[in-house]
């Protein structure tokens, strides 16, 4: 009896090992979901094959047009109080403060690009170890 109180206890250990949010922060800083220490990009946005600390195969989580989506929201939800505040004031003309959106825009959208892309790799990371562990 004893025996399967404490494989009940182990397995419940490793079902807690795995964070969420350890993991989206530990992408949010470019680093492996899982261990936490290896990189997750090898350029601006090309994303190792592979993790060089843990082996884990970090090309079997696409996030394809996820990041984007995020980009596109995160960044819209930014820039419209900078697009109310210039079209209410007629401090700079109209086409200025339309090149200064776009200008604006294309830096967030590139700024924040990256993290989108980190964070849906860590929470696809997370999603297909929770599935595989309670799988067991």
């Amino acid at each position: 009896m004893n025996i399967f109180l404490n494989q009940s206890a182990n397995d419940n250990r490793k079902k807690k090992d795995i964070s969420l949010f350890k993991s989206i922060i530990s992408a949010l800083r470019w680093k492996c979901p899982k261990c936490h220490k290896g990189k997750l990009f090898n350029t601006y946005l090309k994303q190792t094959t592979s993790c060089p600390s843990c082996q884990l195969d970090l090309s079997a989580f696409r996030s394809d047009d996820g990041p984007a989506w995020l980009t596109i929201f995160i960044v819209g939800h930014l820039l419209i109080p900078l697009i109310f505040y210039l079209s209410m004031n007629d401090a700079i003309s109209e086409w200025l403060s339309i090149v200064c959106l776009c200008v604006v825009a294309g830096i967030a959208g590139l700024a924040v690009l990256p993290f989108s892309k980190a964070f849906f790799v860590a929470v696809l990371w997370y999603l297909h170890e929770k599935n595989h562990r309670d799988a067991i």
